[in-house]
C-alpha cells in the first residue's frame, strides 16, 4: 500500500510575524527552523510557569545562541502550531508531531516539511516512531524503514510515499534492511526463524542467525559465515565467505572500522578470544584481547553511546565515570566525571564529543556542556536560575 506524502515547497523568509491561532491551519506549515542546531532540548523551570514555554523545544545554534523552534508558512511568517514531540530520525531527517496530532518529517538540510498522513483503513501512522526505542534502518537509496509496533513502514524518500513492509498477521521482534531493501525480521512466534520480505513481495525463510554489516546481510551456519546477495527483486543467493571451527558469539559492531567483533572459542579450547570480521576475509584475532563486553550493552555499564571513533559506556544509576573504547585501536580508557553532576548525555556519529546537561558544582548553575574525547569538560550554555534541561536530543 502506498500513501502519498504531501511535499511542502517553501520560500524562506523572515519569521518576524506570528499568525493568529484562530486563523492558523497545519496545512500552512512549510518549514521548521532546524538548521545550524548543535543540540535540541526542552527545559523546565520552577519560576516560569507558562505551559507553552515549558513544552517548547529549543536549539543551541553554532554561535551559542538559544533559539526557540517554530513552524512558519511559505512567506516565513510564524504560525501558532506547537511541537508536541520530536525525535532525531536519521542523519538527514527529524520526525515530530504537533499539538494537533499531525506528524511531519523535516529535512535538516533545507528545513522543508513533509506531512505524514494516517492510513484511514488501519489507523497506522508514524507517531509511534517518536519513541526512541523504535528501530530505524536506511537503505542505499536513502529510504527510511521504521518500526511502528504493528508493522515495518518504508518511507520512500524519492517519491515521498509510505509503504507497509509486512503483510497482515505477520509479527516481528526486530528487523534489519540490506542495501537493496530486503527486510530481514525475526518471527515473533518462533525467534529461531528469520523471514525475508523481498522488494518484489516474496517471503524467504532463513533458519539461522543473521547479522548486517555495511548494508549487507550475512548468516552463520554450523561452521561458515555466508553473505546473502540479491537475485532480482524476489530472490536471494548465499555465498560462503569464510570457515571457522568452534563457538562464535556476536560482541559488537565497529562502525569506525566497518567490522563485526565476535567472541570466538576454537574447538578444543576453553578460552574465548575476540576476533574481527570485515565482511570479506577470514576472522582475524584482535591482539590486545580487550574486554569488549562492557561496550555491547550486556555488562554492568548498560548505556551505550556511539560517537565517530568511539563507543562510550556508563552506569546510568551513578554517572561518576565513562568508559571509552577507541574503535580504531581497541584501546580502552576511563574518563572520570568530576566537577559536574550529569543528568543527561547524548552523542553524535559525526563527532567524538559527548553533549550533556547537568549541574556545575563550581557555580551551582545548570548547564549544557561538552565532554571532549580527552576528558576535558567545557560549558556551552548556562541556564537561567531554576531552569533545568529535561530532554536533550542529539542533532546527528
Amino acid at each position: 500500500m502506498r500513501i502519498l506524502l504531501l511535499l511542502l515547497l517553501i520560500t524562506i523568509a523572515s519569521c518576524s510575524k506570528v499568525k493568529d491561532n484562530d486563523n492558523t491551519s497545519e496545512a500552512e506549515a512549510k518549514m521548521l527552523n532546524i538548521k545550524d542546531a548543535t543540540v535540541i532540548y526542552q527545559k523546565s523551570s520552577s519560576i516560569h510557569r507558562d505551559s507553552d514555554q515549558l513544552k517548547a523545544y529549543y536549539k543551541l545554534d553554532k554561535e551559542g545562541n538559544e533559539v526557540k523552534l517554530v513552524l512558519s508558512d511559505e512567506t516565513g511568517t510564524q504560525i501558532d502550531v506547537k511541537i508536541a514531540k520530536l525525535r532525531n530520525l536519521t542523519v538527514d531527517h527529524f520526525l515530530f508531531n504537533t499539538d494537533r496530532n499531525t506528524t511531519f518529517l523535516v529535512d535538516k538540510r533545507n528545513e522543508l516539511l513533509f506531512q505524514v498522513p494516517t492510513d484511514t483503513k488501519t489507523g497506522e501512522s508514524l507517531e509511534s516512531c517518536l519513541d526512541s526505542d523504535r528501530e530505524i534502518h536506511v537503505d542505499k537509496m536513502g529510504n527510511i524503514y521504521v518500526d511502528t509496533y504493528h508493522n515495518i513502514v518504508k518511507i520512500d524518500i524519492k517519491n515521498y510515499t509510505l509503504e507497509y513492509g509486512l503483510d497482515d498477521n505477520q509479527t516481528f521482534d526486530n528487523f534489519s534492511v540490506n542495501n537493496e531493501g530486503f527486510i530481514y525480521y525475526t518471527d515473533k512466534s518462533n525467534v529461531n526463524i528469520v523471514k525475508v520480505k523481498c522488494p518484489g513481495g516474496a517471503i524467504k525463510i532463513v533458519d539461522r542467525y543473521c547479522f548486517m554489516l555495511n548494508g549487507k546481510i550475512y548468516s552463520v551456519s554450523n561452521n561458515s559465515i555466508n553473505i546473502h546477495k540479491a537475485k532480482g527483486d524476489n530472490d536471494l543467493t548465499e555465498q560462503e565467505v569464510c570457515l571457522f571451527e568452534g563457538d562464535l558469539n556476536f560482541t559488537l559492531t565497529n562502525h569506525q572500522r566497518n567490522t563485526i567483533v565476535f567472541s570466538f572459542r576454537a574447538t578444543g579450547s576453553s578460552e574465548y578470544m575476540e576476533y574481527e570480521f570485515n565482511g570479506e576475509n577470514a576472522l582475524s584475532l584482535i591482539d590486545s584481547h580487550p574486554n569488549l563486553i562492557a561496550y555491547n550493552g550486556s555488562g554492568s555499564y548498560t548505556r551505550l553511546l556511539k560517537a565517530k571513533d568511539y563507543i562510550y559506556s556508563y552506569d546510568t544509576s551513578n554517572i561518576t565515570e565513562i568508559h571509552q573504547l577507541n574503535l580504531a585501536t581497541y584501546e580502552s580508557n576511563v574518563i572520570p566525571i568530576m566537577g559536574s553532576e550529569i543528568y543527561n548525555i547524548q552523542s553524535s556519529l559525526l563527532s567524538n564529543e559527548l553533549t550533556f546537561s547537568g549541574l556545575e558544582y563550581s557555580t551551582g548553575n545548570n548547564v549544557v556542556g561538552v565532554i571532549h574525547e580527552n576528558g576535558k569538560v567545557t560549558t556551552m550554555m548556562t541556564l537561567e536560575e531554576k531552569e533545568k534541561i529535561i530532554n536533550l536530543i542529539p542533532v546527528n
